[in-house]
C-alpha cells in the first residue's frame, strides 16, 4: 500500500501520490461525502429547523425586553429563555450527529478514485476505460428534484459511486464522445438501441413491464404527439389520442443519461417534437441557488452534445422540421460546460478540499 492511500483523515491523504501510483495524471480536487443514517439525518434536519428559527425570532424577544410595559417585559423574558433553549437544542442536534461513513472522491485528469473506510483498497476508474454512467435524479414528493448517486463503471467491473453532479459531469465529458456516436450509428444502421429494459427502434419506444404485473408496451412514433425529458432521466410521452402521459424512467440505468440523443434522432425522423424541461417543484433541503440552476441546466440539456458531421431535421416550436439538430457520423462532438463552475458541484453534506 502506498502512502497516498492513507485511510485516515484528510491530512493523511496525499492525492498527488495516489494519482501517481495509478497513473491518473494531474490531481484536480477531492470531495468528502458524508453518509448519515435515517435517524441521524432526521436529527440534523430538525436541528437545522430549530436553530435558524430561534435566531430569527430572538430579536422579537429582545424588543419585548426593552419595553416599559411589565407584561411585555415578562413575555420577553420567557421568550428569550425559551428561544435560547430551542437554539441550543438545534445546535446540539446538529453537532451530535455523526456520519456512518465518510467517503473521499479524488478527481484527476485521467480518472477518479474512491476511498471508502473499511475497504481493502481504493476503487479506481480511468476515464479512457469507462464504459457506462448511471445517474439517479431524486424526486422527493412535493419538492424539487436533485442529483443523487451517480456511478461510473469500466470494462473490468470497477466502479465509483458519488452523490451530486461532479462525478456525472466528469463522466459525461469522458464517455460522451465515445458513447453517443456509437449509439446514433447503431440506430442509423437500423439496429435497436437498448438502455436496460428500455428499447428504442424504428417502430417506437418499448417500455419495460410494470411492477404491477403489466406487460411491456410499445409506444409507436406515429402515436406520439410530443416527448418531454425531465433532467435526462425520465421520458414523458404525450399520446396523439390525448389518452394521457406515458412515463418511462431511466434512473440508475447504464448510459440511460444518453438516451435523449437517440430519442431526438428518432423523433426528428417521425416529426415528434422533443423538449428538455425542468422539474417544477419547490426546493428540497434548502439547496443553494446554484444547485437549482444546475438541475435546470440538466433539464434543458446543458450537457449538450452536438455532432457536426451531418444535420438532421428536428421539429421546432411549430412541431415541424424547421430546426436543425446535429447528427453524429464522425464522432466530433461539442460538450458545453454545466453552469455554476466548481462551486456547483457539492450537495449539502459534501465538502470540497
Amino acid at each position: 500500500m502506498a502512502s497516498g492511500r492513507g485511510p485516515g483523515g484528510p491530512g493523511k491523504l496525499d492525492p498527488a501520490a495516489l494519482g501517481a501510483e495509478y497513473g491518473l495524471g494531474a490531481y484536480e480536487r477531492t470531495r468528502v461525502i458524508r453518509y448519515y443514517s435515517p435517524s441521524q439525518q432526521w436529527s440534523r434536519t430538525l436541528g437545522w429547523i430549530l436553530l435558524p428559527a430561534a435566531i430569527v425570532l430572538f430579536p422579537l424577544a429582545v424588543v419585548a425586553l426593552l419595553s416599559s410595559d411589565p407584561a411585555a417585559f415578562a413575555t420577553g423574558v420567557i421568550a428569550a429563555v425559551a428561544l435560547t433553549w430551542v437554539g441550543a437544542a438545534g445546535g446540539w442536534r446538529i453537532g451530535r450527529a455523526r456520519p456512518e461513513r465518510v467517503d473521499r472522491i479524488c478527481f484527476y485528469a485521467g480518472g477518479v478514485v474512491q476511498l471508502t473506510p473499511g475497504e481493502a483498497g481504493p476503487r479506481v476508474v480511468r476515464w479512457d476505460d469507462a464504459v457506462s454512467l448511471s445517474v439517479r435524479i431524486v424526486r422527493p414528493e412535493g419538492s424539487d428534484a436533485y442529483i443523487g448517486p451517480s456511478t461510473v463503471r469500466d470494462g473490468a467491473g470497477n466502479q465509483v459511486t458519488a452523490r451530486g453532479p461532479v462525478l456525472a459531469r466528469r463522466a459525461v465529458a469522458a464517455l460522451g464522445p465515445r458513447v453517443v456516436p456509437a449509439l446514433l450509428s447503431a440506430f442509423d444502421a437500423g439496429e435497436p438501441v437498448s438502455f436496460g429494459p428500455v428499447r428504442i427502434d424504428r417502430q417506437g419506444i418499448t417500455a419495460p413491464a410494470g411492477t404491477d404485473g403489466s406487460a411491456s408496451r410499445l409506444m409507436a412514433w406515429t402515436d406520439m404527439r410530443r416527448i418531454a425529458i425531465d433532467a435526462r432521466t425520465r421520458i414523458v410521452i404525450r399520446a396523439a389520442d390525448r389518452g394521457g402521459d406515458f412515463r418511462i424512467g431511466l434512473d440508475d440505468i447504464p448510459n440511460g443519461f444518453f438516451a435523449g440523443h437517440v430519442i431526438e434522432r428518432a423523433a426528428a425522423g417521425a416529426g415528434v417534437p422533443v423538449e428538455y424541461r425542468q422539474e417544477k417543484r419547490l426546493p428540497p433541503r434548502r439547496p443553494r441557488r446554484r444547485d437549482r440552476r444546475l438541475i435546470a441546466g440538466l433539464a434543458r440539456g446543458a450537457v449538450d452534445m452536438r455532432v457536426h458531421a451531418g444535420v438532421i431535421q428536428r421539429t421546432g416550436q411549430d412541431r415541424h422540421r424547421d430546426r436543425a439538430g446535429a447528427a453524429a457520423a464522425d464522432g466530433s462532438l461539442e460538450i458545453a460546460a454545466l453552469p455554476g463552475g466548481d462551486s456547483a458541484d457539492h450537495q449539502p453534506d459534501d465538502e470540497k478540499q
